[in-house]
């Protein structure tokens, strides 16, 4: 079988990865001084939402931004605060 010449060298085939990432994280250890009785919260006591995450590379190593699906109606440009550079958010009702 033969190839499609503008595939050959695999730079124009890519695969796309889904995975679910929640937006609130927790931390896994918490330092304090010896002897405190009282230590504060170190993540948000928000219970966060579950969202759907799509990475995009072919096997040359180029990528795509990200893209985010958030189980909402309407997507708003500040649910992608701290998220990487050019990423994609989008909205939908059923989550992803």
């Amino acid at each position: 079988m033969l190839r499609e010449p503008a595939f050959a060298d695999d730079t124009r085939v890519y695969n796309l990865d889904e995975t679910c990432t929640m937006t609130v994280q927790k931390s896994a250890k918490v330092l304090a001084v010896k002897g405190q009785k009282q230590i504060g919260k170190v993540t948000s006591a928000e219970k966060g939402t579950l969202i759907s995450t799509c990475c995009i590379i072919n096997a040359a190593g180029n990528s795509l931004p990200p893209i985010m699906i958030f189980p909402r109606v309407h997507f708003k440009q500040h649910m992608l605060v701290g998220a990487p550079t050019g990423t994609l958010g989008l909205a939908t009702p059923s989550g992803g």
